[in-house]
């Protein structure tokens, strides 16, 4: 009979009933004895094995107990135990090879004890220990990355999940592993990481490798490749190490002092080329070293406020959104098209010519531009006026714009609507 699945390390208690040649209980004798077997190993153990024949003088039933702590090597996490009558008779004939029980230590527990198929990590709360599926479950989080990475190895897992407040160095590169969480702190350490993902973490250090993404996070000061990051905040400086293109989208300013916004330093490595896209951002943002090494460009949409240091040399600048933008550099070019920076929304509304108008304006169809238009000419240009008719001139004086009635009747004037 199968009893369960258990941890190492726990106590196992198993109950069997032995009958006689009509099937009614007998007792077991013989000097009795149980040895337990491992998966298909014919190497048997009697560690931790209590044999109690006639359990609580009932005859023919009997109970048997393992300790597994009595031997780690042997009840290891993983394997399939029997139970196996290795002494004994019943009514004088040997049932020795009877098996009378099974059990398996962390054998079928695998996804529900790694939840998410990852190991667990709480650098606060976490205890040391590298037994599979014993450490580094849901329940029971390893207290350090390197108990983690041990695990990991052991059980193919290439995912950590990592508690609130936890702190985590890296010490070794790591390459195709995730690391999700909230509220954790992640120090890169010079690590390489290829082709890792990290999720809700506050970034800090310098990395190396292709292919890295990011998802809600914090960065600090960093000095990472090129990678893709969505949804995070920016807060320090950023140095690129290395050419390539780096993707930011719905990131955002963390710093609440504009004068000392996020800073993305494109270095002064030889040969160097750079793409910046930093898509629907939010917040201010000032670059530096553009063009210092090779042939770089930024390209921003969003709104916010582009500082573009004087260290900018060369490279291109394409801007969408609405940006105020700083220039102390020289680029290549500052593409600002489709900005709606607010002196450049301004030059387009107040900076263009009115033409003087023909007519007056009928608030029907008014705009502001027409009323405008009438204003100026009712303001610069020539009025006459006789007895009946005030009448606004053209500004070459050729034409009539526009006339109103008057009248002086019992010392009241009136002027008219201009028509």
């Amino acid at each position: 009979m199968y009893q369960g699945d258990y941890l190492p390390g726990d106590v196992i208690d198993c109950f069997f009933t032995t009958v006689d040649t009509t099937g009614a209980p007998a007792a077991l004798g013989g000097t009795p004895a149980i040895s337990v077997y491992k998966d298909n190993s014919t190497t048997e153990s009697v560690a931790g094995v209590t044999l109690t024949p006639s359990f609580d003088t009932r005859t023919g039933l009997n109970h048997v107990r393992i300790t597994t702590a009595s031997d780690g090597a042997f009840y290891a996490g993983g394997s399939t135990f029997a139970l196996v009558i290795t002494t004994g008779t019943v009514g004088g004939t040997s049932v020795v090879g009877y098996v009378v029980g099974s059990f398996s230590l962390a054998h079928r527990v695998k996804a529900s004890a790694y939840s998410e198929g990852a190991i667990w990590i709480d650098t606060v709360g976490g205890v040391a220990g590298t037994t599979p599926h014993v450490h580094g479950t849901q329940h029971n989080p390893v207290s350090n990355i390197a108990d983690a990475t041990t695990l990991a190895t052991a059980l193919k897992l290439k995912r950590f999940r990592v508690a609130i407040g936890s702190t985590i160095t890296l010490a070794q590169g790591y390459s195709g592993f995730a690391f999700w969480g909230r509220t954790w702190t992640l120090d890169l350490n010079g690590q390489s990481f290829t082709n890792g993902y990290v999720e809700g973490a506050i970034v800090v250090g310098a990395s190396t490798g292709t292919a890295q993404k990011y998802h809600l996070c914090a960065f600090g000061t960093v000095t990472i490749p090129p990678c893709t990051v969505t949804d995070s905040v920016l807060t320090a400086t950023w140095t690129f190490p290395s050419t390539g293109a780096y993707h930011l989208d719905g990131c955002y300013s963390g710093v609440a002092d504009p004068s000392v916004p996020p800073v993305f330093d494109f270095g002064v490595t030889a040969a160097q080329a750079n793409t910046l896209h930093l898509n629907h951002y939010s917040g201010g943002v000032e670059v530096r070293n553009v063009g210092q090494s090779g042939a770089d460009n930024v390209q921003l949409s969003g709104r916010g406020r582009l500082v573009i240091a004087a260290t900018c040399i060369a490279g291109d600048f394409f801007v969408r959104g609405l940006f105020n933008i700083l220039n102390s550099g020289t680029p290549a070019s500052l593409t600002t098209d489709a900005n709606f920076e607010r002196s450049v929304v301004a030059a387009a509304v107040l900076d263009q010519a009115i033409t003087e108008p023909a007519a007056v304006f009928s608030w029907a169809s008014a705009t502001l531009r027409s009323i405008i238009a009438w204003m100026g000419a009712l303001s610069r240009n020539k009025i006459t006026q006789d007895a009946t008719t005030e009448t606004l001139r053209n500004d070459a004086d050729a034409a009539t714009i526009a006339t109103s009635a008057v009248s002086d009747v019992g010392g009241v004037f009136t002027r008219g609507k201009w028509t």
